[in-house]
């Protein structure tokens, strides 16, 4: 904190990002209506089949893509649809999953409690600087020592 004022981040879905989830799940609606058209031989029924699939996909993506992540000086407050959850950062610890360099996901465990957000939707710029502020990378990450005893 300099001068008593508090720095906020804020860390929303990216358009590009968004896109690109759009573009496979049109690939995998496809790749569904060829299997159903295949197996079931009737036109109507695997685009009914397809059609569900797509607006599952849509639905899931859309939700998906209302995370918005606010990281203070000594907080992280993650807004998912109408859900806010706050957690203070120095009482917690975070595991991150990073797959296939587009899938990205944050464990944060708070107490007994663990909460998973998935943060694809904003882009592997923005999560990994996420990362740094929490301390999981960079300067403000902590040293963890680890302790060992040899068998006995």
């Amino acid at each position: 904190m300099k001068g008593g004022v508090s720095l906020q981040r804020v860390y929303k879905r990216k358009t590009t990002t968004l896109i690109y989830h759009l573009l496979i799940a049109v690939v995998a609606v496809v790749f569904v209506f060829v299997i159903a058209r295949s197996i079931t031989h009737t036109l109507w029924i695997a685009g009914l089949i397809a059609f569900a699939v797509l607006f599952a996909a849509v639905g899931l993506i859309l939700s998906g893509a209302k995370l918005k992540i606010i990281v203070d000086d000594t907080k992280v407050t993650f807004i998912e649809k109408r859900k806010t959850t706050c957690h203070e950062i120095a009482t917690c610890s975070f595991s991150s999953k990073i797959t296939d360099g587009t899938d990205f996901s944050l464990t944060v465990y708070d107490g007994d409690e663990s909460y998973y957000y998935d943060c694809s939707y904003i882009g592997s710029e923005q999560y990994n600087s996420l990362l740094d502020d929490l301390g999981v990378t960079g300067e403000k990450q902590k040293v963890q020592k680890i302790e060992t005893r040899k068998g006995e």
